[in-house]
């Protein structure tokens, strides 16, 4: 995920915004991701929508979205908007499939927060895309471990398709 290689995981999730990327900031990642995972956030946006037009215009709750508060690329909440993101170790994951492992780090005044994700990066049209994130728990000691949710199950939660059910939330 470097030049030449692939995408540079920091233009992915250069965009610091939580939910799903709109715009010129989804525009600019487009190219960097595979049909498969464009086609599930562009699904998971049509859900997103049918809620909107299913809640009270007057309502001011927050929607209960999987991922209103996730950068997809990055991880929840804080996680949502990393200043940095280092590229790790690449592992051969299959066929034409490779586990890409980011560092990502935090910086806000005398704070700081470090937090590893996995890219699942695959071979499409002769460059490389990714095709979905995992997410860990870090131990201790900053090593990536325990796998706590991928990319790809999120965007489906509450949803059938496009259409909002509320089914698979906590």
């Amino acid at each position: 995920m470097s030049a030449g290689r692939g995408p540079a995981y920091g233009e992915v999730v250069a965009g610091k915004t939580a939910g799903l990327t709109e715009g010129a900031d989804w525009q600019s990642i487009q190219p960097f991701l595979s049909r498969e995972l464009i086609r599930r956030i562009a699904t998971a946006r049509a859900c997103q929508d049918d809620l909107d037009r299913r809640q009270a215009k007057a309502s001011k709750d927050k929607p209960p979205l999987a991922w209103i508060d996730s950068g997809l690329f990055s991880g929840e909440s804080e996680e949502s908007a990393p200043d940095e993101a280092v590229v790790g170790r690449v592992e051969r994951s299959g066929n034409a499939s490779y586990r890409v492992y980011v560092r990502l780090t935090w910086r806000h005044q005398n704070d700081s927060s470090r937090w590893s994700v996995c890219a699942i990066v695959t071979s499409e049209d002769g460059r490389y895309v990714i095709d979905d994130v995992l997410f860990f728990k870090d131990d201790e000691r900053m090593i990536p471990t325990v796998v706590h949710r991928s990319l790809s199950p999120l965007l489906s939660l509450g949803c059938d398709g496009p259409r909002w059910t509320g089914q698979g939330l906590r």
